[in-house]
């Protein structure tokens, strides 16, 4: 099993990410605004993911980091569209509240990680037969 599967961080972010599809499809958005939320959606939910493979803390550390900073250029621009009345308050409102607790969550999950001792991996001896 994938271990990213248990995080609620993981999930807040997959739940965004439909959410946010769903908000898409109903908009008529300029494409390259489009394209980059929902491209900046998935990396969120990927560098979740690939925060939990690597064993080194400094290494989840970074993945955990950086889908926060995806996390604020989503947030970067639903407020642009909102400024260019491309998408109404409400919309945009239900999309930037997930997005704030998505940044407080990743903020804690990436000091935590950060401050983990790296563990020591000891050389296998080989088999002798």
């Amino acid at each position: 099993m994938f271990d990213f599967k248990n995080l609620n961080v993981f999930t807040k972010a997959r739940d965004f990410n439909h959410e946010l599809q769903k908000v898409l499809d109903g908009h008529e958005l300029e494409t390259n605004s489009s394209d980059r939320l929902s491209d900046g959606a998935y990396r969120i939910m990927l560098n979740i993911a690939r925060g939990t493979a690597p064993r080194s803390p400094k290494v989840r550390a970074v993945c955990f980091t950086e889908a926060r900073a995806c996390v604020h250029e989503c947030a970067a621009i639903l407020d642009y569209l909102l400024v260019t009345n491309q998408i109404e308050q409400g919309a945009c409102d239900q999309l930037v509240e997930p997005l704030d607790s998505l940044s407080k969550m990743l903020y804690v999950l990436s000091l935590k990680t950060s401050e983990m001792p790296e563990k020591r991996v000891e050389k296998a001896e080989p088999v002798h037969s």
